[in-house]
């Protein structure tokens, strides 16, 4: 076999092999690099294995974390699911979310789901009529959790209130976290993150994330949607 039998039969063994590889791993028709290109030839992108050659094979010094996303602990903040059956004494609007009302009557006060006004998806929560000085009302989803773990909450919001603010408060054992959340009139984001501390002889409990109006004269009405609670690393 002279050189030029050599030299076809090498490139007719390359086509094979890459037809093969293409057909079982289905190779990309137009890699973004080079290096990419590689190494989706070798695996499916998603999988543990491409996302472990990822991080070495391009030199990437972070966590998988950093790379995909960290899914929400709650799998109902988007108001979507059926209500979660439970006791008389609790009244559940969503998913686990259950409504709650203080110094003040669901008869005068009212959170309910709206289908008009949202973020996305088919719902939001809205909640008003809380007039009442000292009253509050609104949504809380719990969450079991353990000392020294650190969160991240998201959700999204729009108000149409003519006084007093919107609060996000966060409770665990008898510690609470009073946020009050800004006027917006059109839909905005909020975050807020926060570390689980209990007392040193308690290692684990649950928390309460609750959204509403709260303690205050007011007027108008909020909505929330999106609900979003990540454990960060």
């Amino acid at each position: 076999m002279n050189s030029m039998q050599k030299k076809n039969t090498f490139v007719s063994s390359a086509v094979c092999l890459r037809e093969s590889m293409a057909f079982s791993i289905k190779m990309p028709p137009e890699p973004v690099s080079s290096k990419l290109a590689c190494l989706k030839a070798l695996v499916e992108p998603g999988t543990v294995i491409f996302r472990k050659w990822l991080i070495g094979f391009v030199g990437l010094a972070v966590p998988t974390a950093c790379l995909f996303a960290q899914e929400s602990v709650f799998s109902d903040g988007d108001f979507e699911s059926p209500p979660k059956h439970g006791s008389s004494a609790i009244s559940f609007i969503t998913g686990a979310w259950f409504v709650f009302y203080n110094k003040c009557e669901a008869s005068q006060a009212s959170v309910s789901l709206d289908s008009v006004q949202k973020h996305g998806g088919e719902n939001s929560v809205s909640v008003r009529g809380v007039t009442q000085p000292g009253g509050s009302a609104g949504i809380a989803h719990e969450v079991a959790v353990y000392a020294g773990e650190k969160y991240e909450l998201s959700f999204w919001y729009r108000t149409d209130l003519t006084k007093g603010n919107a609060v996000l408060l966060v409770t665990h054992l008898k510690e609470k976290t009073r946020v009050e959340i800004p006027a917006s009139g059109e839909w905005k984001e909020f975050k807020y993150a926060f570390t689980i501390e209990f007392p040193q002889s308690k290692t684990e409990g649950t928390i309460s994330v609750r959204l509403g109006l709260f303690n205050a004269d007011m007027t108008g009405q909020v909505w929330f949607d999106d609900v979003v609670l990540r454990k960060l690393p």
